[in-house]
């Protein structure tokens, strides 16, 4: 995982080194966006996805540096004074604090554009660039989607566990969904394991953000690196508030329990599914 998590970050930051942006703070905004840190859980997925049917990492590279040009740009939005007016991000000043709301608001408009390039310009199989551009669109629609219906749940204030769980599918799950879909594009996958990676991703979307839930009522500020109980301030529909803190973890116990037998099941095919198993594990009981 190390040596993943090290070709992430270097690929990142050749990435954003070859960008022809002229103004200089922008050019700023989006590097302090992209590079200030980031446990870069979605683009491990793809690598490791990728992996798992036998593609070398660096084949899938660019998929995993657009699939983190995505999650970060909807970071810097999500920050915004109009969305979730955080001021800490990654234990730093968000982006719109740092440089200020419309730099930080043109940031976050130029990575999602900046990542469908970096899938166009592989020299690649073109039909493996048009799924890709479909699996990454597709998850960008599904995010906004979740946002909006977020920011409706602030008003409505009395949402079930099931409209929670698909703001939530739609919000953080269809990217982590994605991360996946996109390594394995690189290869053709059975039926069987296509619908078993499917599976294994949506119960991790739902398993990171319920533990997501749970960190923002048990951890601190330095320890999470952005503001703790920031949804207890604004009041909105989380797990805990919903079930209690051990009903959130009940249901979170219930996800890995979907996770585990996706697993197996892609173990039945005869994958070698440990990489991919710890770094799974690692993103479910996370701390921050």
């Amino acid at each position: 995982m190390q040596a993943n998590l090290q070709a992430i970050k270097s690929a990142l930051a050749r990435c954003l080194e070859q960008t022809t942006i002229r103004e200089p703070r922008l050019q700023a905004a989006i590097k302090y966006a992209v590079l200030s840190g980031g446990k870069r859980i979605r683009p491990l997925l793809t690598l490791a996805c990728a992996q798992l049917f036998g593609v070398p990492a660096e084949r899938a590279l660019p998929a995993a540096v657009a699939i983190e040009l995505v999650h970060c740009y909807s970071l810097v939005h999500d920050d915004l004074p109009c969305m979730d007016n955080d001021v800490l991000r990654r234990g730093q000043p968000t982006c719109h604090i740092q440089f200020g709301e419309a730099t930080a608001l043109l940031a976050g408009d130029y990575l999602p554009t900046l990542a469908m390039l970096q899938l166009c310009m592989q020299t690649i199989d073109s039909t493996i660039i048009q799924a890709q551009c479909h699996i990454l669109s597709s998850a960008c629609c599904a995010m906004v989607d979740g946002q909006a219906l977020d920011l409706a749940a602030e008003q409505a204030k009395n949402l079930s566990l099931t409209e929670l769980a698909e703001l939530h599918l739609l919000k953080t799950g269809k990217l982590l969904q994605a991360a996946m879909a996109l390594g394995y594009c690189y290869t053709k996958p059975n039926g069987d394991a296509q619908a078993a990676i499917n599976s294994l991703g949506q119960a991790l979307g739902l398993a990171y953000q319920i533990q997501d839930d749970i960190l923002d009522v048990t951890q601190d500020t330095h320890t999470l690196g952005k503001t703790a109980q920031a949804d207890l301030a604004l009041d909105k529909s989380t797990y805990p508030k919903l079930l209690g803190l051990a009903g959130a973890k009940a249901e979170l116990a219930m996800q890995q329990q979907r996770i585990e037998l996706a697993l197996s099941q892609l173990d039945t095919l005869g994958l070698d599914t440990l990489p991919l198993q710890k770094l799974i594990a690692h993103i479910v009981v996370r701390q921050y």
